[in-house]
C-alpha cells in the first residue's frame, strides 16, 4: 500500500506540474489578445492517510484554474471610458464648429463683416458713385453668403452627427448581441467551483467595447451571466436582449433613443453616444442658435436705419431680407436698383447721415446700456466657441491621465509578463522532472521487491 501511495503521489505531482505548464503556455500564447486575463493554476493538499504513527501526506489536487484580474478596477475602467469617449467627441465637436466658424483671429464672417462696414464707411464720403454703392451690396451679399454659409454648414454638422448615431447604436447592439450569447455559453459552461475563464475575458473585452459608446453596468448572477444595464434600463438578462432605436424630431432637432417596445426616451449618457448627444443638442445647435441671434440681429439694426432714408427713386427699403443665419440675404430690388440704396433721411446731394449710421453699427454702441456693437457681437460669439475648445482640450488631456492610470494598474493585475511565464515554466518544468523521478524511484522499489520473489 506503501509504494501504490508514492506511485499516486507522483502521479498527482505530474497532474499538477502538467496543467500549470499548459495554463502557463496559455498565458504566452494570448500576450497579444486583447482584453486576456493571466490564468494560474491553484492546487491543494489531498487528504491524508493516517497510521499509528501519524499522517502521512497524499499529494495534491488541482483545486481550479484562477483568473487573475480584478472587477472594481474593470468597473471603474469601463466608466472613466465612457467619460473618455464622451470628452473626446465633445472636442471633435467643437473642433468642427471652429472650422465652420472659421478660427478666433482670422474667421471668413468677421472679415466679411468688418469689409461691408468700412464700405458704408466709404460710401458716407462724398462723392457717392455709383461704384461705392455697388461695392456695398457686393460687401453686403458675401457677407450674407458667409453667414447663410456657415448656417449650412452646422445643418451638414448636424446631419452627419446624427449618421453617426445611428451608426453607434447598430453596432453597439451587434456587442449587445454578442454578451448575450457569451452569457449563454458560460451558463452552460460552467459547473459548481469551475468558471469558463475565456469566455468571461471574452464578455468583459464586449463589455469594453459597449463603454467606448455609452456608460454601461454590468451585474453578476448566481449562475455566471451578467445583466447589462445602460441609463437605468436592463437591456441584457442572460442570452434575451432589449435593442435600442433611434428617432429623431425633424421640427426640435432632438435625437432621442429607446429600447425594446418601450416609448420613453433613455437619457444615455458618456460614450461616442452619449457624447455626440449631448453635444449636437449643446455645442451644435446652441451655437447655431448664437449665430441665429447675430444674423437676427444685424438685419434689424441695419434695416432699421436703412428704411429711415430717402432716394431719388423713392423711400427706403429693407436692406436685408430673411430672419435668421439661413434666411439673411441683401434685398433683390436694390440688387437690381443700386440707385434705391439709401445714405441719407433727406436724399439731399452731401447729405449721408445713413451711410454714417449704419458704418457705425460695426464700432460704436447704439445703447450702451444694453447693446453692443455688431462687430462686438460676433466677436463675443466666437470668443465662447474658442475658450469653450480650449477648455475641452484641457479636460481631454486630464481624462486621457486619468484613463492610462487605470489601464497601467488593471495591466499590472491581469496582463501577461512573459518573463513571469518564462521563470513558471522552468519552475513547473523541475517540478514534473521531480515527479517523474518520485514514480522511477517508486518503480525502482518494486523491481527491488519482486526480485527477492
Amino acid at each position: 500500500m506503501g509504494l501504490n501511495r508514492i506511485l499516486d503521489i507522483g502521479m498527482s505531482g505530474l497532474y499538477a506540474a502538467s496543467a500549470a505548464l499548459q495554463t502557463a503556455s496559455h498565458n504566452v500564447a494570448n500576450v497579444g489578445t486583447s482584453g486576456f486575463s493571466r490564468q494560474s493554476v491553484t492546487t491543494g493538499t489531498r487528504m491524508p492517510l493516517g497510521n499509528s504513527y501519524g499522517l502521512l501526506g497524499g499529494g495534491a489536487d488541482i483545486t481550479g484554474i484562477r483568473r487573475l484580474t480584478d472587477e472594481f478596477l474593470i468597473g471603474r475602467l469601463r466608466g472613466q471610458t465612457a467619460h473618455m469617449q464622451a470628452q473626446q467627441q465633445t472636442d471633435l465637436t467643437l473642433q468642427e464648429i471652429e472650422l465652420v466658424l472659421g478660427p478666433a483671429g482670422d474667421n471668413p464672417i468677421g472679415t466679411a463683416l468688418d469689409t461691408f462696414f468700412a464700405s458704408w464707411s466709404e460710401l458716407s464720403s462724398p462723392p457717392i458713385t455709383d461704384e461705392l454703392r455697388r461695392d456695398v451690396l457686393d460687401k453686403a451679399a458675401l457677407l450674407a453668403g458667409q453667414i447663410s454659409g456657415a448656417a449650412a454648414g452646422f445643418q451638414d454638422l448636424a446631419v452627419q452627427m446624427e449618421r453617426r448615431v445611428n451608426d453607434s447604436v447598430g453596432i453597439l447592439n451587434d456587442l449587445l448581441r454578442g454578451v448575450a450569447d457569451l452569457n449563454g455559453q458560460i451558463q452552460l459552461a460552467e459547473g459548481p467551483g469551475e468558471f469558463a475563464n475565456d469566455l468571461r475575458d471574452r464578455r468583459d473585452y464586449l463589455l469594453q467595447e459597449i463603454a467606448q459608446l455609452t456608460e454601461v453596468e454590468a451585474v453578476g448572477r448566481g449562475d455566471g451571466t451578467v445583466d447589462v444595464i445602460i441609463a437605468g434600463r436592463t437591456v441584457v438578462v442572460r442570452d434575451q436582449v432589449d435593442e435600442l432605436d433611434v428617432s429623431h424630431d425633424a421640427e426640435t432637432g432632438v435625437v432621442q433613443i429607446t429600447a425594446g417596445n418601450r416609448n420613453y426616451p433613455l437619457g444615455i449618457q458618456g460614450g461616442e453616444i452619449g457624447g455626440l448627444i449631448s453635444s449636437l443638442h449643446a455645442e451644435v445647435v446652441n451655437t447655431q442658435a448664437m449665430l441665429d441671434d447675430f444674423a437676427a440681429e444685424l438685419i434689424d439694426r441695419v434695416n432699421q436705419v436703412h428704411v429711415q432714408g430717402r432716394t431719388a427713386g423713392g423711400s427706403g427699403l429693407m436692406f436685408f431680407t430673411g430672419t435668421d443665419a439661413a434666411s439673411i440675404g441683401v434685398n433683390p430690388q436694390l440688387e437690381s436698383r443700386p440707385d434705391m440704396l439709401a445714405t441719407s433721411r433727406t436724399g439731399l446731394s452731401g447729405d449721408n447721415d445713413i451711410a454714417r449710421e449704419i458704418a457705425a453699427l460695426g464700432t460704436e454702441t447704439a445703447n450702451s446700456s444694453i447693446q453692443n456693437n455688431l462687430s462686438e457681437l460676433f466677436g463675443t460669439l466666437i470668443t465662447d466657441v474658442a475658450a469653450a475648445g480650449a477648455s475641452s482640450r484641457l479636460k481631454l488631456e486630464s481624462q486621457q491621465q486619468t484613463l492610462d492610470a487605470l489601464t497601467v494598474r488593471l495591466e499590472s493585475v491581469r496582463g501577461v509578463s512573459l518573463d513571469e511565464e518564462a521563470a513558471n515554466m522552468a519552475r513547473y518544468q523541475n517540478a514534473y522532472a521531480a515527479s517523474a523521478k518520485v514514480i522511477a524511484t517508486a518503480q525502482d522499489m518494486f523491481d527491488t521487491i519482486l526480485s527477492i520473489f
